[in-house]
């Protein structure tokens, strides 16, 4: 935890010099917060001051120097400390003593943060006299109101820490040169570790900071904070907060208050062209699935999307939407399912699937199978052509003794057709083979290799209907269950 200190430094006429200090030898600090935490009564103030101990003259900010613990502030002889009303909320009263000719001349308080607590001056010489107007080089010192016209300050304007400033501050810019409120770091060489105000080269107003130091700009996410207008320019720009077991978060958010879904929020980006004039170059938008409704109103949904665009010919055109459901949709702005692509996919790596469902025609695949007797592929030599469609592995329910169609095919696609039938009724069996062929009015059949264990279970025969042709079969047994393969052309 910081701590802050506090030196008096003493002047007298004669050129007598003394100083005391709150920390030094086993003197704490003036404050510390982690024991004082960040306020203290006035008679401790007042007893941390009175007893400062002496240490060395150092007319600096930063202390380098001795300290003397035997010698304390309250066994001076040319200025003294009182306390002044309440023990907790009084006040420190300083006077200067006279009661050795050798008197008090001027007295200054070194630590800021202290000073201005106490509402001190801080670094800043206080003369006894209220006028004094010495013959040498010292400054001429006047205390007391004064109603100025033009002031030219050529060395340094200080205000003490209890000091105020009462009114509108105009700082003029004529433009013709640069104009800076600077805030100079002295802890090494002299640096300007924040500035604002005018930068004439650029003709631009600017708060900006030195990249040696931290500069923070809070208060920026309170209610009092509406709004920051203008643009951010920036070559880089980072958001950057330490945080444990949450997110570090950049919020965007759209005000709107109706419940219509005809809006969005995200972040937009762009290029500018060879004539330095902004263009699209895409941009990501979280849009609206739902009425966002008020809260615990009847059918208030609050669900939402997120769209990805890219721009082609100067249009930002959507690519991606995932939607609230985590819906994915390329090339689609409505995906219905997990994946939906509107489009080609190619991959050059695996596709896998527990099922592979094709709607349209498809020209070409191209699988690869291990080896074996009845696998593709597995020799060189080893040739499968089909020309027109396979059907592997259908089966139908003859549930009544009449006619039943088993399988159906369009004429205008195909004209022949092979089936491989195999039907079964308790533990009977029989298998055929058949040819069918059409002429889109009347379609024509053999039937061959039938094979049964002893009984004909099904007949089978052939027509065509609503440019249909049908393979029926007709039995006079109860439930026999057909299975066939085919092959259409």
């Amino acid at each position: 935890m910081p701590t802050y200190n506090l030196r008096i430094l003493l002047e007298s006429v004669e050129g007598k010099k003394t100083s005391y200090i709150t920390k030094g030898g086993t003197v704490a600090s003036f404050v510390n917060t982690a024991t004082d935490g960040f306020a203290l009564s006035a008679s401790v103030a007042y007893g941390r001051i009175t007893g400062s101990v002496s240490c060395s003259f150092q007319n600096e900010i930063k202390f380098t120097g001795d300290t003397d613990a035997t010698k304390k502030f309250k066994q001076n002889t040319l200025l003294s400390a009182s306390l002044s009303g309440s023990q907790n909320t009084g006040s420190i009263v300083f006077t200067s003593l006279d009661t050795e000719y050798d008197r008090l001349l001027r007295y200054k308080f070194i630590g800021e943060k202290v000073t201005n607590t106490l509402g001190l001056p801080s670094d800043q010489w206080i003369y006894t006299d209220q006028v004094r107007l010495p013959v040498d080089d010292e400054a001429n010192i006047f205390q007391g109101n004064a109603n100025l016209g033009n002031t030219v300050v050529t060395d340094t304007l200080t205000f003490a820490g209890g000091s105020d400033v009462n009114s509108d501050i105009p700082i003029l810019i004529d433009t013709g040169s640069d104009r800076y409120i600077k805030f100079v770091d002295e802890r090494g060489i002299s640096e300007v570790a924040l500035r604002m105000g005018y930068d004439v080269d650029t003709d631009t107003y600017e708060i900006s900071g030195s990249g040696d130091f931290t500069v923070n700009i809070g208060g920026v996410d309170k209610a009092d904070i509406t709004s920051i207008n203008g643009h951010v320019t920036a070559s880089g720009f980072i958001f950057s907060k330490n945080t444990d077991g949450g997110n570090s978060i950049i919020t965007i958010e759209n005000s709107n208050t109706d419940n219509g879904t005809d809006k969005g929020v995200g972040v937009e980006f762009k290029h500018y062209d060879t004539a330095g004039n902004s263009k699209n170059a895409g941009k990501i938008i979280a849009g609206k699935d739902s009425n966002y409704g008020t809260i615990g109103a009847p059918n208030s949904l609050y669900d939402s999307n997120l769209q990805f665009f890219t721009t082609l010919n100067g249009t930002d055109t959507e690519r991606i939407r995932i939607d609230s459901n985590g819906n994915v949709g390329i090339g689609t702005s409505v995906p219905t399912v997990a994946l939906q692509v509107a489009g080609n996919i190619s991959a050059s790596g695996d596709i896998i699937g527990n099922r592979y469902i094709v709607n349209s025609t498809v020209s070409n695949i191209t699988q690869s199978f291990s080896s074996g007797s009845t696998i593709f592929g597995d020799s060189v030599d080893d040739t499968h052509q089909f020309t027109g469609s396979v059907l592997l592995g259908q089966v139908v329910q003859m549930t009544a003794a009449s006619s039943t169609v088993i399988n159906t095919f369009n004429t205008s696609s195909f004209q022949t057709c092979k089936y491989l039938l195999q039907v079964t009724s308790a533990s009977n069996i029989q298998s055929s083979e058949m040819l069918v062929v059409q002429n889109s009015s009347s379609a024509f059949n053999t039937e061959y290799s039938q094979i049964n264990s002893g009984l004909n279970l099904v007949d089978f025969t052939t027509d065509v209907s609503n440019s249909n042709v049908r393979l029926l079969g007709n039995s006079s047994f109860i439930s026999c269950s057909v299975k066939f393969n085919r092959i259409l052309i």
